[in-house]
Parts: C-alpha cells; sequence; structure tokens
C-alpha cells in the first residue's frame, strides 16, 4: 500500500450556521445509533495501515482518552 506524505490541514470553519449545528440531539439511545466517529470512510491514502506500530498505538490511546471526555 501506498502512503502519501503528510500534508497541511485545511483550516477549521464555522461549525455555527443558520442551517448546520455541530451539536445534536438524538432521541434514540446509542446503541440504535450510527458510530458518532468511524474511520470507515477515511481515504485509501491516509489509512491506518500507513501508520507505524507507535503511532496506532497513539491513536488508540487518544481515542480512549475521547471517549471517556464528557460530552
Amino acid at each position: 500500500m501506498k502512503c502519501k506524505p503528510p500534508g497541511r490541514l485545511k483550516p477549521i470553519q464555522d461549525t455555527q450556521s443558520a442551517r448546520i449545528s455541530a451539536h445534536v440531539e438524538f432521541s434514540s439511545p446509542a446503541e440504535q445509533r450510527p458510530p458518532e466517529f468511524s474511520l470507515r470512510y477515511m481515504q485509501q491514502d491516509y489509512c491506518v495501515g500507513c501508520c507505524e506500530k507507535e503511532e496506532k498505538a497513539a491513536l488508540a490511546d487518544t481515542l480512549f482518552k475521547l471517549s471517556r471526555e464528557p460530552v
């Protein structure tokens, strides 16, 4: 698998608009909703498979820490 070198990230755009809000309240239980975060749609050239062992471990640690933070 050929991986691209890291590039620059796009600047974060405003998360509020007249039509879109960053935070959405759901009425259904969490088990019945799609995940709020998923690696499913990552671009092939920027996949976890291109990471070194330490980078994969750091990603897992970060996701675990973020999952423990209050919403």
